[in-house]
């Protein structure tokens, strides 16, 4: 009996022990496409700092690109709270920054990126519950918009138009009687 409380008592060291070593984590997104978006959930244990990087490629211009941090469990429980956004051509220096408490989400949203590779770096301390969250990266479509639908051809269109008011035009001159009365 002792043997398989000493074993037990060693597996729930070692998981915990583990658990606390494990405060990094680097999520490659790979390249996003006109439309993407990429999430999952984060979890980090109590009472330890974290940083997390988010890596991405553009393959060309991109229109806007948002991120969101969503906190998905209460009692929010983070600290120092960090959020930085980073391109590899000068990986030292942010494009931009926000810092201060999280609350119960953050979001960014960023105009014209040129093609590259970008990252985010969040970071902070957890505290005594733990910090669970989502992220949500999404990236809208290059200038000129979605894939357009194809429009009426205007020619044909005019002339629709056309024999339309033509035909109103008629039906209530008949009506009027302002046709009769010319003819007679």
């Amino acid at each position: 009996m002792k043997w398989c409380f000493g074993v037990a008592l060693a597996g729930i060291l070692s998981f915990w022990i583990s658990e606390k070593a494990a405060h990094a984590s680097t999520f490659e997104l790979g390249n996003l496409a006109a439309g993407d978006t990429k999430f999952d959930v984060v979890q980090h244990s109590e009472n330890q700092p974290f940083e997390d990087t988010f890596r991405f490629s553009l393959a060309d211009l991109a229109a806007s690109l948002s991120f969101q941090l969503r906190d998905l469990q209460q009692p929010y429980d983070i600290f120092d709270f960090k959020l930085g956004f980073f391109s590899d051509n000068d990986p030292a220096t942010p494009i931009d920054t926000v810092v201060g408490p999280l609350g119960s989400s953050v979001g960014v949203n960023y105009f014209d990126l040129a093609a590259g590779n970008y990252f985010f770096v969040a970071s902070g301390t957890t505290g005594p519950f733990g910090f669970l969250y989502r992220y949500d990266l999404h990236r809208n479509y290059a200038p000129g918009g979605p894939p357009q639908v194809d429009v009426v051809p205007l020619p044909p269109a005019l002339l629709l138009f056309t024999t339309a008011l033509t035909g109103l035009g008629l039906f209530g001159a008949g009506r009027q009687g302002i046709l009769r009365r010319r003819s007679a």
